[in-house]
């Protein structure tokens, strides 16, 4: 599944956060690292909430996430795959 994601660039530090999978942020010194801790958050988060038997969100439309905490980031579309969603 493709979630969008916020990033920032600041003090030579690229962050990021995933909307739709609440707790799922973090960070890198560049995009290729950043692609891989986004993937690596993303997958703990996933196996977490499926251990506590939770459901796992699907990606809101990446126009739909307006909320002023995102102004000034920029979006990166992830396909985030588990075995389940591959």
């Amino acid at each position: 599944m493709i979630y969008p994601v916020a990033v920032w660039f600041e003090n030579n530090v690229y962050s990021a956060v995933v909307p739709d999978l609440p707790g799922v942020i973090t960070e890198a010194d560049n995009l290729d690292a950043l692609r891989a801790q986004i993937m690596d958050a993303a997958l703990g988060w996933m196996a977490c909430e499926r251990t506590d038997g939770r459901s796992i969100p699907a990606p809101s439309p990446r126009e739909t996430l307006t909320d002023s905490a995102y102004d000034g980031c920029q979006w990166l579309l992830v396909d985030i795959r588990t075995p389940e969603n591959a």
